[in-house]
């Protein structure tokens, strides 16, 4: 007997049986299992041995400084301390500094740099730190950390409280976890495709652009949309180790003398991905207030030339806005025909 044939719209189209299958992994690990469910409703058994956090946070998107106070019964400093990151299946240690005792209590501190290339904490999730210690005769103890306080600038500053990884674009957050005990979140970026270079000017006209978040087959498209009436241009880009290279269609963007500038939201395609270009990665809270990228004169023919004036919107999306400058007179064609001079002009003569 033949086994039955598949039934639905993704019979015989395993591609798209597997975009199925991807999709609903990522929804099963965005969601607690029964087993994770049910334990966060039992009783934690009370922690033991705590050291008290201070201070902690990731001031640049990928730096994680902490200030730790250990029990008061640690009245010697030890001779050494380490900073232990636990993962579901990982496990990373980092140096602490040692601090003199205040107050009859011993305080470490430490500065950790995160990711690939520093202490490889980059696997999305949680992880719980703590703080391992040697005495003078070598016992070794182990001390979870607790609390995450908030940190004492203004959350309305100029930069973040939290910003993305400048590198990876990953998000590391400090949290309080249900046990109390002191967590470091770790969340993967989303698709990004971000602005690192604009070139303007009479030696060339380029974007260079690096994504983090996704990746893609071949070489993306950039699409320039007008916003008065949605009007498209699309270029083809080239790409190099992990950047990629545009061309500027600068007269294509302003192909009319008018007294308004013309305004392009500029995106990325790639693999049926559209993903609409950003400022840098950076912890800048009002990047259209910080980051003014140089206004340029293009030339684009004999006496025409456009100004192209890049800047960043509030939430750091790039737009050129492009003015085609008042064309220059042509000049006048050379003529065989001696000049005639008025009557009573007056003529140099040296």
């Amino acid at each position: 007997m033949k086994p039955a044939a598949p039934i639905g719209p993704a019979s015989g189209r395993p591609g798209v049986m597997r975009k199925i299958a991807a999709r609903a992994r990522r929804s099963a690990g965005a969601l607690p299992t029964a087993w994770q469910a049910a334990r966060a409703l039992l009783p934690t058994r009370p922690l033991r041995n705590t050291a008290d956090v201070r201070y902690a946070a990731v001031l640049d998107g990928r730096t994680l400084n902490l200030d730790i106070a250990l029990p008061a019964g640690t009245a010697t400093p030890p001779r050494d301390a380490a900073i232990v990151f636990t993962g579901r299946r990982h496990r990373h240690t980092a140096p602490a500094r040692i601090r003199t005792v205040e107050d009859g209590v011993v305080r470490l501190s430490a500065t950790v740099l995160l990711g690939e290339d520093g202490v490889g904490v980059h696997t999305e999730g949680q992880w719980q730190l703590s703080c391992v210690i040697t005495d003078a005769a070598g016992r070794r103890s182990t001390h979870p950390l607790i609390g995450a306080p908030e940190p004492r600038w203004p959350s309305d500053g100029p930069t973040m409280l939290a910003p993305l990884c400048p590198r990876t674009g990953r998000r590391y957050e400090v949290m309080t976890l249900p046990d109390g005990r002191t967590g470091l979140t770790v969340r993967r970026s989303g698709r990004l495709a971000e602005v690192v270079d604009i070139r303007a000017g009479w030696t060339g006209n380029a974007l260079e652009i690096r994504t983090t978040g996704f990746r893609y087959g071949r070489a993306p498209e950039l699409r320039f949309t007008l916003r008065d009436d949605g009007a498209t241009h699309t270029v083809t880009t080239t790409l190099d180790g992990d950047r990629i290279f545009a061309d500027l269609p600068v007269q294509r963007l302003a192909e009319t003398v008018t007294t308004q500038e013309r305004l392009w939201d500029l995106h990325l395609i790639a693999d049926g991905r559209t993903v609409r270009l950003n400022s840098v990665l950076t912890d800048l809270t009002r990047p259209k207030t910080v980051l003014r990228p140089p206004t340029s004169i293009v030339s684009v023919g004999s006496g025409v030339a456009v100004r192209v004036r890049p800047y960043f919107t509030p939430r750091g999306h790039l737009v050129l806005a492009c003015l085609r400058l008042a064309s220059a007179p042509a000049p006048r064609p050379a003529s065989d025909d001696p000049e005639i001079i008025p009557a009573g002009a007056r003529t140099r003569t040296d």
